[in-house]
C-alpha cells in the first residue's frame, strides 16, 4: 500500500522543480515499449534510482537489490532485510519490500503480487546472472524477458541537480586530497606509498572516500609507466611526479589525474607540461551538447599532432558517475552525442624518454552553454612546483 509521502506520478523531488525523477523516467519508456515493469539490478542503477549505496550487493554475492518500476503505481526497492533500515532512512523510495533469502524467489514473488508477471519485463540483464536469470524465466513463465540495460544507462548519462551537487562535492573531496598528500612529497624523504597513504588518508576524512584504483609514480623513468603502482622509492627533488586517481564515496566515482615537479623543474619539464595543458584545454574548451564523442576524440588527435604530442590514448575521455567510466566514451567513431547534464572526464597524457610524463584529467559538468570544470583547485597552465 502507497504511504502519503507517495503518489502515482511519483515521490516529490525538493528543490528540482518538474523535473522527473530517475525512476518515473524509466517508467515512462516502460511504457513506450508497452512493457508491465522494468527491473533495475546493478549497484549502479540501485544507487541511481534508490539514492542509496549497498556496499554489501557488490561484496555478498547472494545479496542481490532491485528496484521494480511498473507501468503504473509505485516504484519499490527489494532488499534484503539486514538492509531495510538503511534503505529506509537513506533511500529516496517510500517503497521498501524485503527478503530473508533467495533474491529472485522474492522477486518474483513481488512482481505476481502486484499483478506485473504477465507480459514484457525489462530486466537489466547486463548484471544479472545467467543462473538468476534462468530461475526468473521459470518462475514467471507468462512473462518475456527483455534485456533493458541500455534504458538504465541512459537514464544514468544525465542527473538530477542533487545528485550533481553531490558529485561535485566529491570531487573537489578527491582533488583536495590530491593537493594534500603532494605536499608531503615537498617536505622530502617521503616515498610514493607514503603519498599513496596520505591520499587515502585524506580522501576518508574529507568525504569518506576509498580509492578503488590508483596510478602514482615519480622520477623520469617510473613515470612512463602507464599504470604504475606505487613503490618505496623515494620522492626526490626535480622529480615529477603524476596520479591518476579513481575515487569512490557512497556509490558515485571520481577520476582525475595531476602531474606537478617536486621542489625545482627543468625547462624540459614544463615544455611537455603546457604542451599537454594545452591540448587538454583546447579539447575542454571545444565541448557541446549535441557534440558526437567520435568527433571529441577526431578534434583531439588534431590537437594532439598541433602541439607535437608524441603519445595518444585510444580515448580521449569519458563520462564517469555510478560507474567509473560511462558512456559516452570520446574515442573512434562513437556517434553517441553528449548532452547537458553529464559529467565528463577529459584525460590527456604524454610521455618523453628521460624527462617523464605529464597525465592530466579533469572533470567537468556540461551544460547548455558549455563546459563547467569542476576540478579547478590545483589547474594550472603552467607547471606546478610543490616545495
Amino acid at each position: 500500500m502507497c504511504e502519503p509521502a507517495c503518489s502515482d506520478d511519483g515521490p516529490e523531488i525538493d528543490g528540482e522543480g518538474s523535473m522527473p525523477s530517475p525512476w518515473e523516467q524509466v517508467r515512462q519508456e516502460v511504457r513506450r515499449r508497452s512493457a508491465v515493469a522494468a527491473v533495475a539490478a546493478s549497484p549502479e542503477s540501485v544507487r541511481h534510482l534508490a539514492g542509496v549505496h549497498f556496499a554489501s550487493q557488490v561484496m555478498i554475492r547472494r545479496r542481490l537489490a532491485f528496484v521494480v518500476v511498473p507501468a503504473d503505481g509505485d516504484a519499490v526497492l527489494l532488499v534484503q532485510s539486514v538492509l531495510e533500515t538503511t534503505a529506509r532512512s537513506l533511500g529516496s523510495l517510500p517503497r521498501v519490500s524485503t527478503y530473508v533469502t533467495g533474491p529472485v524467489a522474492a522477486l518474483s514473488g513481488l512482481l505476481k503480487e502486484r499483478d506485473l508477471h504477465r507480459g514484457a519485463l525489462l530486466i537489466e540483464m547486463d548484471f544479472l546472472p545467467a543462473a538468476d536469470a534462468g530461475e526468473l524465466a521459470t518462475r514467471l513463465p507468462e512473462a518475456r524477458l527483455d534485456d533493458a540495460g541500455d534504458l538504465f544507462r541512459a537514464v544514468r548519462q544525465t542527473r538530477l541537480p542533487r545528485e550533481i551537487e553531490e558529485h561535485h562535492g566529491y570531487s573537489r573531496a578527491a582533488e583536495r586530497a590530491i593537493q594534500i598528500a603532494f605536499a608531503l612529497a615537498a617536505g622530502g624523504g617521503s616515498t610514493e606509498q607514503d603519498v599513496h597513504v596520505r591520499m587515502q588518508d585524506a580522501m576518508l576524512t574529507l568525504a569518506g572516500g576509498t580509492i578503488p584504483f590508483l596510478t602514482l609514480a615519480s622520477g623520469p623513468e617510473r613515470t612512463l609507466d602507464v599504470h604504475a603502482r606505487p613503490t618505496s622509492r623515494i620522492i626526490r627533488s626535480g622529480d615529477l611526479l603524476r596520479v591518476d586517481l579513481v575515487g569512490f564515496f557512497s556509490g558515485m566515482y571520481t577520476d582525475m589525474a595531476r602531474t606537478v615537479a617536486v621542489g625545482r623543474s627543468t625547462p624540459e619539464q614544463r615544455d611537455l607540461y603546457q604542451r599537454v595543458r594545452a591540448v587538454q584545454r583546447e579539447v575542454i574548451e571545444s565541448l557541446r551538447p549535441g557534440l558526437a564523442a567520435g568527433d571529441v576524440y577526431e578534434g583531439f588527435l588534431t590537437r594532439a599532432k598541433s602541439h607535437g604530442l608524441a603519445f595518444t590514448y585510444r580515448y580521449v575521455g569519458h563520462s564517469t558517475g555510478y560507474d567509473v567510466v560511462e558512456e559516452p566514451v570520446m574515442t573512434t567513431g562513437n556517434p553517441a552525442r553528449l548532452l547537458p547534464g553529464m559529467v565528463l572526464c577529459v584525460e590527456v597524457m604524454d610521455r618523453l624518454p628521460g624527462v617523464g610524463a605529464v597525465h592530466l584529467e579533469d572533470m567537468l559538468l556540461l551544460t547548455d552553454d558549455g563546459p563547467e570544470i569542476w576540478t579547478n583547485i590545483m589547474a594550472a597552465d603552467d607547471l606546478p612546483v610543490v616545495s
